[in-house]
């Protein structure tokens, strides 16, 4: 079970720098993730899609929108997704 998403160290943060922000999140016994960023809540368009043994990542992709609210979500091997949401500065 995946709990604890956090960006940057904060559940559900305003104000997250648009650069490179850390997503982390806590999974006992879990391995394998998926994680996924889109700029709207139904993820039909993926900002970011990435597998990691990891239990945290951080984004590199291009700089996000500022002012803007992005989703996330994270879940292990094909597990139900655990979702939080984050605004940029």
């Amino acid at each position: 079970m995946i709990t604890d998403l956090k960006v940057n160290g904060l559940r559900s943060p305003q104000g997250v720098p648009a650069v490179s922000p850390v997503f982390s999140w806590e999974a006992e016994g879990e391995r394998q993730f998926t994680v996924q960023m889109s700029a709207e809540p139904g993820f039909r368009e993926a900002v970011m899609y990435l597998d990691t043994r990891n239990p945290y990542c951080v984004y590199d992709g291009f700089p996000l929108k500022s002012g803007k609210t992005y989703y996330w979500r994270v879940r292990s091997g094909v597990g139900a997704w655990t979702e939080s949401q984050f605004t940029t500065i």
